[in-house]
């Protein structure tokens, strides 16, 4: 059962999807477990807050902010 996709560069998390409403974590523990006992790096829209709760309760700390324009089509 697909419950999401992710893209990871090295220990960079470029990109995440959940196919399924809830199914972040279990995402997001899969793809951590790939590159288990180092640091993941992710950027996240500062517009997406779900997405940020659940980086904060997974532990994630918030180390700067980058302004880029990102375009919706």
């Amino acid at each position: 059962e697909l419950l999401g996709i992710g893209w990871l560069d090295d220990t960079e998390l470029l990109a995440i999807a959940s196919a399924k409403p809830g199914a972040g974590r279990t995402v997001m523990n899969t793809l951590m477990s790939l590159i288990e006992g180092a640091q993941m790096k992710l950027e996240v829209a500062s517009t997406n807050e779900r997405a940020i709760r659940l980086y904060e309760k997974m532990g994630f700390i918030p180390t700067k902010e980058i302004s880029r324009w990102y375009k919706i089509s």
